[in-house]
């Protein structure tokens, strides 16, 4: 394969400090120094899948090698940054929201072992797509009863500020807790709206909620005793 001179060393296995320099002052006999080469890494290609913000499987980057695994099991850091922008390189972690959506460049930068040179490869570009909301929905509130006041329909969904609800298909939505004061069986819907990383979710179903009557509270009459 190719090859690079990589310095000169004192010692037979050329490790320690490369010489670059010799002080005649330094040295009373004559000295051999050796001649370090260094394989260059070839043939390597660097591949990145899109993937959707959130997931929860984020894909890996893959190195590949003409002549398989990498020689030497060599320190591989990813970067990434930008499509087309000259923005420092960031170091690239497995963090499904580390990236927003968007288009991005990879590279990979291969470390020097005893007997390769460093190397980089890439950029390679990939995508961060819109990801779906990860979020607990509302639900119905149970046992509720006619007391000749509103009464919330359901309990606030969680995991994002972006939840609008809903009474019946054709109500308009409203960041508010649906209420209700008069007994009957409702219908709530819920939406969360997209934003630049996730696209709008919109439940269909809906959420069936009951108030009961209310129990009559009767005083019963007293008898007179007439005399």
């Amino acid at each position: 394969g190719d090859i690079e001179f990589g310095g000169w060393f004192i010692a037979s296995d050329c490790t320690g400090t490369a010489v670059t320099q010799l002080a005649p002052a330094a040295y009373t006999n004559s000295i051999t120094l050796y001649a370090k080469w260094l394989n260059l890494r070839t043939g390597i290609t660097l591949s990145m899948s899109d993937y959707k913000y959130g997931a929860d499987n984020i894909p890996a980057p893959q190195l590949s090698s003409a002549a398989g695994e990498l020689e030497e099991s060599p320190i591989v850091n990813y970067y990434c940054r930008a499509k087309g922008s000259s923005d420092e390189w960031q170091k690239w972690t497995v963090d499904a929201e580390a990236l927003n959506t968007g288009d991005y460049e990879m590279k990979a930068e291969i470390a020097a072992t005893a007997t390769y040179k460093e190397a980089t490869v890439g950029p390679v570009d990939f995508s961060v797509e819109k990801g779906t909301w990860k979020f607990t929905a509302p639900a119905a509130k149970t046992g509720l009863k006619f007391n000749g006041e509103a009464q919330a329909l359901i309990t606030a969904g969680s995991g994002s500020d972006a939840f609008k609800y809903k009474t019946g298909a054709e109500g308009e939505y409203s960041a508010s807790i649906p209420a209700e004061a008069n007994h009957g069986t409702y219908t709530v819907y819920f939406k969360l709206d997209g934003d630049s990383n996730h696209d709008e979710y919109v439940d269909e179903n809906g959420i069936e909620v009951k108030i009961a009557k209310a129990d009559w509270v009767i005083t019963p009459p007293e008898a007179k005793t007439l005399t």
